[in-house]
């Protein structure tokens, strides 16, 4: 990849997150290709292919807007050291999958019951105390109907988020089974 490339990612999950441009449509291809001159040489030699590189940007950005309530539009906002951490802990949490969602909601559960899922409040709470992380509400966004009641939930910020795995869930391709299995683990447990 090249810095060009690299860019062009970035700007394509910006508009992704942040326009109705289809990330996976478009295949991340942009009509830009005027790019302000930064160096990427350190990113790139971190992160070295373009799947990758993908997740590195759609996970940091999904942590920006969770911390400034916004999309940065500046792709220099991600070439710090707490994005490189930001990322590794998305690949751990991905490669140990079974496992977060295992613990997540046996700690959910400790202190709720499985109905709570149901309140948007308690989700909203879960989420921006960092107690469910973006791949557990991901998850069950995806594989339960328990969606369908936090889309009852008029409020702009569970509109917000909301849309913000609406517009992720192309990215995440986790199996149903496995997640269905350690959602289950955990139910048993408590």
């Amino acid at each position: 990849m090249n810095d060009l490339e690299v860019q062009e990612i970035f700007e394509g999950i910006r508009l992704h997150l942040t326009s109705n441009y289809d990330f996976k449509k478009y295949n991340g291809k942009i009509k830009r290709k005027n790019f302000p001159k930064i160096y990427l040489g350190r990113l790139m030699k971190e992160i070295q292919t373009r799947n990758q590189m993908i997740f590195y940007f759609l996970w940091n950005q999904i942590e920006f807007e969770k911390r400034d309530g916004r999309y940065s539009a500046f792709i220099g906002d991600f070439l710090s050291d707490e994005c490189m951490k930001n990322y590794k802990r998305f690949v751990g949490l991905a490669k140990n999958f079974d496992y977060h969602i295992e613990s997540e909601f046996g700690r959910f559960l400790t202190f709720h019951k499985l109905s709570d899922l149901k309140d948007s409040n308690v989700i909203l709470e879960q989420y921006y105390t960092d107690k469910f992380n973006f791949l557990t509400l991901m998850c069950i966004y995806k594989f339960t109907k328990i969606k369908d009641y936090w889309e009852t939930d008029k409020r702009p910020l569970m509109g917000e988020l909301l849309r913000k795995l609406e517009n992720a869930e192309i990215f995440f391709n986790f199996p149903k089974q496995r997640f269905v299995e350690a959602f289950t683990k955990s139910i048993n447990k408590s």
